[in-house]
């Protein structure tokens, strides 16, 4: 029997008929909380946006040019770049700033389409960031320098181990040379003291997949004055021109 409990008995049997009073339940002592030791949820680092890859230039080189993918399934955004050809390899296919260039020979100059809806791809390379950096000043004033100036600064951003790189370049060009596909043949042609935009995938693991294979990257150019874009053969910058790197993927 609890202590309190023969206590009142013995006062209710030395009492005759008096009222005993009921336990009142101790009050509870208030504790505080231990520090919780479990370890805070890591933050979720950006990663570098993947290459979806449809055809090969091995392909190519064995004379398959049928379609490995419809432009319609793809999912297009405001920061998607693309570059590749055409089924058929009937023109070249660019993409950036939202807007998709098929630019193919054309008796007079190129024939440009930026709705080809019904069009597919023979060889694409796709990449879509969930934003590109303000970009940085580039001192690259050709093909090779700027492939090695996107080796050099992917460091200390998501794609600093990455294997391919997305990248845009803008600037002027003093001088350029851009080919495009076409069956029977291709075109090739110049221009001087223009506005380009470039877009590129520097991964030289890559090559003869749908990289140069005498090349760290393939890149692409847009010269919207000159209503003109396609596979840049060669380009020599002015200055003030920016490199821009993806800040991770969607």
């Amino acid at each position: 029997m609890r202590p309190v409990y023969r206590l009142a008995l013995m006062l209710t049997l030395a009492g005759g008929c008096g009222t005993s009073t009921p336990d009142e339940p101790p009050t509870p002592t208030p504790t505080t909380p231990a520090p919780s030791t479990a370890a805070p949820p890591l933050a979720q680092q950006p990663s570098c946006p993947s290459v979806q890859v449809f055809g090969s230039m091995q392909r190519f080189r064995e004379g398959d040019l049928s379609q490995t993918v419809a432009l319609a399934d793809l999912d297009w955004s405001e920061t998607t770049i693309a570059l590749g050809a055409t089924a058929g390899k009937t023109a070249e296919i660019t993409a950036v700033d939202g807007q998709l260039w098929v630019v193919a020979p054309a008796a007079q100059g190129v024939e440009v389409q930026h709705h080809p809806q019904s069009q597919g791809g023979s060889l694409l390379a796709v990449a879509t960031p969930a934003t590109w950096d303000e970009g940085r000043p580039i001192g690259a004033t050709d093909v090779t320098s700027i492939l090695a100036e996107v080796a050099s600064e992917r460091a200390g951003t998501p794609c600093a181990g990455a294997d391919a790189v997305p990248f845009i370049v803008r600037g002027r060009a003093e001088a350029l040379t851009w080919s495009i596909v076409g069956q029977p043949s291709g075109k090739q042609g110049s221009e001087q003291d223009v506005d380009v935009v470039i877009v590129g995938l520097w991964a030289p693991g890559a090559r003869g997949e749908y990289v140069p294979p005498s090349l760290d990257g393939h890149l692409h150019v847009v010269a919207p004055s000159a209503n003109v874009a396609g596979h840049l053969v060669s380009v020599r910058l002015a200055g003030g021109a920016t490199l821009h790197l993806p800040t991770g993927a969607p």
